[in-house]
Parts: C-alpha cells; sequence; structure tokens
C-alpha cells in the first residue's frame, strides 16, 4: 500500500492579485452593521480593525486587536476553509497558531453563512482548535471560536481562472489550497497537489520536458501524464494513493516566463487498494501554474 504524506503550502493568492480601486465601503444598500468577534482559548478578543478581499473566487479576511493580536481567516465561496491562523499581542512571545492542513474541516469548524457578491458582503462562524505546527496534530494547540459579517474589496488577478475543480462520486469538489513538488529521482517530474478542506487530495503528475499537450490515456501503473487521488487517513495521519485509470487531456502548457501554465481536464476511477472501493472523478477541469 503506497502513502503520501502531504507537503508544505504557500498560499498564491498574494503573489497573484493586485487590489483594485474598489474599497468596499460604496454602494452597500441598506442598512448594515458590520462586527467581528473573536475569543482566544475562552478570552473575549477586542476586534477593532478588520480587511477583507476577495480575488475571483478565493477570500481572506484579517482581524486586529489593539495589542497586535489578530486573526486571519481565508477561504473559498463554495464554503471550503483554507486556514485560520492567529498571531499573539506585540508584547507575547507565544507562537503562532493555525488550523490543521490536513482535512481541515475534520479538526476545525467553518460555516460560510452568506456572501452577498452584489453588496460584497460575507458572513462567517468558526470554531475549533489552532496548532502550532500546522503539520503536525499532536503540537500544541489553542481553541478559538468566532464570527464575523463584514464588506470586503474586490482585487484583480494578474493571472485570471486559476482553478482545479471535479465532481466526486457527482459532488462538486473545489481546491482551497495547493502545492507543487518535484518527484521521482529528476528534476523534470512534476506534482501539482489541490486540496480541498475535506479528506481528498487531487494530483496531477507530469514531466517538464516531456509532456506536451494532447490526449493522455492513463492507467495505475503509468508514472506521469495522470491525474490520481489521494485521501487521508484519521488514524495514521498519512494520505493513500488510489489506483487511477483515465483520460487526462493537456489543452495548453505555455512559459509566462517565470512561471508555467498549464490547462486542461481529466475524469477517472480511482480504486482503493485496500478494499478495492472506487470513486468515480469526472467533469476535472484546472488552470494552475509551476515554476521551473
Amino acid at each position: 500500500m503506497k502513502k503520501i504524506k502531504l507537503l508544505s503550502f504557500v498560499f498564491l493568492i498574494a503573489l497573484l492579485t493586485s487590489c483594485s480601486s474598489d474599497d468596499g465601503n460604496g454602494d452597500n444598500s441598506g442598512p448594515f452593521t458590520q462586527f467581528f468577534e473573536h475569543s482566544f482559548e475562552g478570552q473575549e478578543i477586542n476586534i477593532t480593525q478588520w480587511q477583507a478581499v476577495k480575488s475571483e473566487n478565493n477570500l481572506e479576511v484579517l482581524g486586529t486587536s489593539p495589542d497586535g493580536s489578530s486573526i486571519s481567516v481565508s477561504f473559498n465561496k463554495f464554503g471550503n476553509v483554507n486556514d485560520i491562523s492567529t498571531t499573539p499581542a506585540i508584547s507575547s512571545s507565544d507562537p503562532w497558531m493555525f488550523s490543521y492542513y490536513n482535512y481541515s474541516s475534520n479538526y476545525i469548524d467553518f460555516e460560510l453563512v452568506s456572501i452577498d457578491e452584489v453588496n460584497k458582503r460575507v458572513e462567517v462562524n468558526y470554531s475549533g482548535k489552532v496548532y502550532e505546527d500546522a503539520y503536525n496534530i499532536t503540537s500544541s494547540f489553542s481553541t478559538i471560536e468566532g464570527s464575523f459579517h463584514v464588506n470586503y474589496v474586490e482585487a484583480t488577478p494578474q493571472l485570471s481562472g486559476l482553478q482545479f475543480t471535479a465532481k466526486l462520486q457527482s459532488q462538486d469538489w473545489h481546491s482551497v489550497k495547493s502545492v507543487t513538488s518535484r518527484t521521482g529521482s529528476g528534476l523534470n517530474d512534476y506534482s501539482l497537489q489541490h486540496a480541498s478542506d475535506d479528506e481528498y487530495v487531487l494530483s496531477l503528475k507530469f514531466n517538464h520536458e516531456t509532456t506536451n499537450e494532447g490526449v493522455y490515456n492513463f492507467s495505475s501503473s503509468a508514472e506521469s501524464n495522470k491525474v490520481v487521488l489521494l485521501k487521508y487517513n484519521t488514524t495514521s495521519h498519512e494520505y493513500i494513493e488510489y489506483e487511477c485509470a483515465g483520460t487526462l487531456d493537456l489543452t495548453e502548457k505555455t512559459s509566462l516566463g517565470f512561471f508555467y501554465l498549464v490547462e486542461g481536464t481529466f475524469s477517472f476511477t480511482a480504486t482503493n487498494p485496500d478494499d478495492n472501493t472506487q470513486i468515480q472523478v469526472t467533469n476535472g477541469v484546472f488552470k494552475d501554474i509551476y515554476t521551473y
């Protein structure tokens, strides 16, 4: 049985977005009182300032207290949480804390109550544990709870339309975070891993030098030119890679200077190597970038 741990993740939204001139406080029709409530270890934190940004499908909200402590919540408009993190007061030596990266929704409660894309408002509830190490479930943790209903501003991405979506057993699945890694013995083998806040990860595997635009019919024995499904095991805290067979259609591979753009579609059948249960992955669509 092959198991893979998910690697570290660097969120690209800050790199790929630039703020628009819209300040988010313009034509917000009707009466509306913003608020941001937050508690840490049962103690209420006085959040007096906040900023909220939406870039296409992704949002990030930052609340700050006068003592410098803060809470940051990033998520997508489909209700999938990416990360919730806290910083201590400026005078404190306490560590930064983070929601658990893998299968996030199993370890922290996140509710997207509403999003108003006309008036640019978003409402969220959250509660649960944040950890000193986002990738170590046994690290020290603290409890948080809060809610906010705030205006957000729009940010225009320098590269629009980035996505990694599919249907898993006919249910919509949206990536909310990703990591790029080199695999194998060479420097040209890549894995673009995309995670939602559930237990699943979809990984696009290809070779930078030999993978070109075209249709690839792959089996579980293929080393590259394929998409695979991984599932998080809450007992071992590792990922199990399913045996996958299907079709990858790479419709674009373009150099953007420092980045490469890959775009296409996929569908496949994923088989659990432990019990032979299957998951149908259909309607896969991706537009992604990587560095070389």
